[in-house]
């Protein structure tokens, strides 16, 4: 017999951006602005894989503890994250990034993951340090500026 767990919501608009299954998953909206990107980091969720963000992604000079995912998702801005630093992996495994990458300066605890990216812009890593494994497989960008 399976569990049954509630989650409850104080906030309601924060409870209109979730998605409750039939079968008991819990799933975020799909299109964020980046207004509500920033607010679910600053919340500690760092999982939009499959995502729609109307915006730019500024992470910046931000620590952020675990590993940040945006696997399959789209960004329709820029997504900044120079200076920025993760304990955990950096997956933008088949993303795509309508403006630029960058990702100078930065620290990534684990593995940085950017196979099948697609970024319209330039992709800027210099003086980024990555402490586990980096795939850089099959990247389409205009420009690659390398560490």
């Amino acid at each position: 017999m399976p569990s049954i767990s509630f989650v409850f919501l104080r906030n309601k608009e924060y409870y209109e951006n979730w998605i409750f299954h039939k079968r008991g998953g819990i799933s975020m909206k799909k299109v964020l602005t980046t207004e509500e990107f920033q607010r679910r980091v600053k919340m500690g969720f760092l999982n939009f894989a499959g995502t729609i963000i109307t915006g730019d992604v500024s992470l910046a000079n931000r620590k952020l503890r675990g590993s940040l995912n945006f696997r399959k998702s789209t960004v329709k801005g820029v997504f900044h994250f120079e200076k920025g630093s993760i304990s955990g992996d950096l997956n933008l495994r088949e993303a795509s990034i309508e403006g630029d990458l960058h990702l100078e300066q930065s620290h990534v605890g684990g593995k940085l993951n950017l196979t099948s990216c697609r970024v319209h812009g330039t992709l800027n890593r210099s003086a980024s340090l990555v402490r586990g494994d980096i795939v850089i497989v099959d990247v389409q960008s205009r420009e690659y500026v390398r560490p």
